[in-house]
């Protein structure tokens, strides 16, 4: 039968090679009895939400750290009311709350809940999940239940602002769900400043749970975190003697009774937080008020719970929280896990890895939380506003509005060949979902294709577990490393085997979908039930080849910063000539040239930056962070002056060139108006790291004149005096890195962040041959 370029179980007799080495992987289980697990119907509208954002958002958007929490192992959460991350005395920001922050500093002054709602609405989001209470107690509502809130922070409104009063209000509008981070087992204010026993720890955390649903809803998810339900003593977040197995049996039951549609989630609850595409396991049962934590999948299992997969965050790499994968949540992340060669971090993922997140997530079976926090201001970056963009119209344009052949609403036996499409066109993905309303079905499959004019079937996408192929690793979810399992569920997209699009494609007629098991409990029944199956063409405006019209929506990309500006060393004197190698005299007290000069130049035929707004009153600001590698494998400079005899060895480069209209930054508010200074300790800091950025005068920094100004002269390059620090260099290379980041193009578009390195070689003897 053949409807709409359909062919329905076309089985050619070609392939009877091609089934008997698919049963090779099928590895049948043995047949059982049992009923599918079915989801509820909330469970269902979940899973369609595909992409749900997460938005930390609170006082530690506004926390300055200290140096060492900056330096730290892993100092990457939000650090409120805990000694080990606040440190260990008051500071401006503690002033009497120490150790949480004085509530004070939270004034996102230019807060913008309607832009939050469009820029989300943009990349797709259909839920956000805001952080109403993070673990250190602060509500961003003026609750009843706690001092500790927006009603404090009288330098902002006068202490009458309401977030969430405005961010429901706005989500309402937007048709965007509301979900809400509020833990009832963590309140560190309370815990340390409440004066309160067990009980009436709980009563509070029960009343706020009442007031987000009653006043701020509705809410379709709480997002509980913390892993099992029986947490461990913790002075810094729970009074002791808190049971917070009980706890969460509360404050379940109040959910179910006063909010009957809410859903719970992701350790506990209706919502799983799982790297697999099984859905089913033996607890906790959904929709009920048991605290047990999720546990494994397993086909045997009885529970149905989706999956929520934490993606990529916005700012910084893999959702791993770990010293070599820290996890930022709150804009402008301040931690370096032991990096000095750049911090804070204020970077951010471009929409090319956010496409790539999302079929490594909903292309998994499971929703995509990625974190994307507002900024300092109250408002998303621009820069992420435009990615989230571009994101977001590649997703729906190569999975949503575009096809190169499709079949819906398949039902069938477990077979070879369960549904055959004719290919239009060339594509990139092949798409499957099951109907997950008759539940998960399928335990493992194969993807085939047929050559136009031929009738043979050939792999496109290997069954695991098959001899012959590998299953390729997954990127970036949520560490990078977890391989493609057997199932399918709710949407698997995969890549082909072969090229299925570009000059060398195969020229392919047809694809079919084959299943090679089901899981045990629909064994007995032996259907199987598809609601999509396609292929698709990748559609993304980053790429060479774009079959997509471009949107309306997306803004101009700029040339890279590789392609504007060349970053070199020269020397001055007698004349600007380029000079990398540096001769020592003869006591070896300082190099011949005196001073070397780090140059950065524009080798376009425009300024860098042609908006109008002064880059000092933009946020987030240009920076430029330098660091050194010397040619002895060290990062300290402190001792390496060859007549310094002070244990301290003090710091004292030059003074800043005339022809710069830079800063140099310690931190991340202090400026200086002259000369080099060391980031976060000063001019004693052994291994320093310089954090320029601009004043706020110079529109046409870095223009087109070749050194200083000049009567043809539209802009000045950026010259750096390097005389001390030639000076501590030991001979050798010493490598120079410098990283620059949020460079604008024009008043709404940032250049992506780019990576520049120079060499200094210090030579000594007689043969030495240098500036």
């Amino acid at each position: 039968m053949k409807e709409s370029g359909v062919l329905w179980n076309a089985k050619p007799l070609a392939t009877v090679h091609l089934i008997w080495a698919a049963l090779a992987c099928a590895r049948f289980a043995p047949m059982t009895r049992g009923e599918v697990p079915l989801p509820t119907a909330r469970q269902l509208e979940f899973m369609e939400l595909e992409t749900i954002q997460f938005m930390h958002f609170g006082i530690p958007t506004f926390w300055t750290p200290s140096d060492a929490f900056l330096h730290g192992a892993n100092p990457t959460v939000g650090g409120n009311c805990q000694p080990k991350v606040t440190g260990t005395s008051n500071d401006s920001q503690t002033e009497g709350y120490w150790p949480c922050l004085n509530p004070n500093i939270f004034a996102p002054a230019h807060l913008d809940v309607e832009q939050w709602m469009e820029a989300s609405a943009a990349l797709g989001m259909r839920e956000i999940c805001l952080t109403a209470k993070h673990f250190g107690g602060f509500t961003l509502w003026p609750s009843n239940h706690t001092p500790y809130g927006v009603q404090a922070a009288t330098q902002w409104r006068g202490g009458h602002g309401d977030v969430l009063r405005e961010f429901a209000d706005a989500a309402n509008r937007w048709g965007i769900k509301i979900c809400y981070y509020c833990n009832p087992r963590d309140d560190g204010y309370l815990a340390q400043f409440g004066n309160v026993d067990p009980a009436e720890f709980e009563t509070r955390q029960l009343g706020m749970l009442s007031e987000l649903m009653d006043s701020y809803g509705p809410v379709n998810r709480f997002w509980f975190d913390g892993g099992p339900a029986e947490a461990p003593p913790n002075p810094d977040a729970r009074p002791l003697g808190t049971n917070t197995t009980v706890l969460y049996q509360k404050a379940f039951a109040l959910i179910r009774e006063r909010s009957p549609p809410t859903l719970i989630s992701p350790y506990h609850g209706d919502i799983c937080s799982s790297t697999q595409t099984l859905y089913t396991s033996s607890a906790p049962r959904p929709n009920s008020t048991d605290p047990t934590g999720c546990m494994p999948a397993d086909e045997a299992g009885h529970f149905f719970h989706p999956n929520e997969l934490h993606g990529i965050t916005m700012q910084e790499g893999p959702d791993g929280n770990t010293d070599a994968s820290p996890t930022y949540w709150f804009w402008r992340p301040w931690a370096c896990a032991g990096n000095v060669s750049g911090c804070p971090w204020v970077g951010h993922a471009n929409a090319s890895r956010i496409f790539d997140g999302y079929i490594a997530t909903v292309g998994h079976g499971g929703v995509l939380n990625m974190n994307i926090p507002p900024d300092n201001f109250g408002r998303m970056n621009t820069s992420v506003v435009s990615v989230m963009r571009e994101a977001g119209e590649a997703i729906n344009n190569t999975f949503h509005l575009n096809d190169a052949g499709t079949v819906s609403n398949v039902s069938g036996q477990c077979g070879p060949g369960v549904v055959t499409i004719n290919v239009t066109g060339e594509f990139d993905y092949i798409v499957t979902m099951e109907d997950m309303r008759r539940g998960q079905r399928i335990g493992n499959y194969s993807v085939e294709f047929r050559r136009r004019g031929s009738r043979v079937w050939e792999t496109l996408v290997p069954c695991v577990g098959h001899n012959s192929s590998a299953p390729p690793a997954l990127g970036d979810r949520p560490d990078g490393h977890d391989p493609r399992d057997s199932h399918v569920g709710q949407m698997r997209i995969d890549t082909p085997v072969v090229p299925t699009s570009g000059p060398s494609a195969v020229d392919i007629a047809q694809v079919r979908f084959t299943c090679h098991r089901l899981i045990q409990s629909a064994q007995a029944e032996g259907q199987l039930f598809l609601r999509r199956f396609s292929v698709h063409r990748k559609r993304a405006a980053w790429e060479k080849s774009v079959l997509a019209a471009p949107s309306p929506l997306a803004a101009p990309r700029p040339p890279t910063l590789a392609q504007a500006i060349t970053v070199s060393l020269i020397k001055r004197f007698p004349s600007w000539a380029p000079c990398s190698t540096v001769e020592l005299s003869k006591d070896g007290a300082e190099p011949i040239a005196n001073t070397l000069y780090l140059n950065l130049a524009n080798t376009g035929a425009t300024p860098l930056y042609t908006g109008k707004t002064m880059w000092g009153t933009q946020a987030p600001t240009p920076v430029i962070t330098l660091s050194f590698e010397l040619g002895n494998g060290t990062h300290d400079l402190t001792c390496m002056h060859p007549t310094r005899t002070d244990p301290h060895c003090p710091l004292a480069p030059g003074g800043i060139s005339a022809a710069s209209a830079w800063n140099i930054v310690p931190g991340i508010s202090v400026d200086y108006t002259g000369g080099w200074h060391a980031a976060g300790s000063g001019s004693t800091d052994p291994a320093p790291v310089f954090r320029l950025k601009p004043t706020n005068t110079n529109l046409d920094i870095l223009g087109i004149c070749p050194h200083g100004s000049g009567p043809n002269c539209t802009g000045r390059n950026v010259t750096f005096s390097f005389s001390e620090i030639v000076a501590y260099t030991p001979v050798g290379v010493t490598q120079v890195t410098l990283k620059f980041a949020f460079f604008p193009y024009d008043d709404q578009t940032f250049y992506d962040d780019a990576t520049f390195t120079v060499n200094i070689t210090k030579e000594t003897g007689s043969g030495a041959q240098g500036c």
